[in-house]
């Protein structure tokens, strides 16, 4: 038997599947979870960041 998925929560949104990543960041695909509106989520390595950037 296959276990689900676990599910992924930040604040409103459910986190699905990673769609992409670069140098500093991971995007995953997601929705709200009242409106079910799909929407990217941005998740930033705050290590691979320089102090300038954190402040922008």
């Amino acid at each position: 038997m296959e276990r689900p998925a676990k599910v992924v929560t930040m604040g409103e949104y459910v986190v699905e599947k990673k769609i992409g990543k670069g140098s500093y960041a991971q995007v995953y695909r997601g929705y709200h979870q009242v409106t079910h509106v799909p929407v990217a989520v941005k998740v930033i390595d705050g290590s691979k960041l320089n102090p300038k950037l954190l402040d922008n």
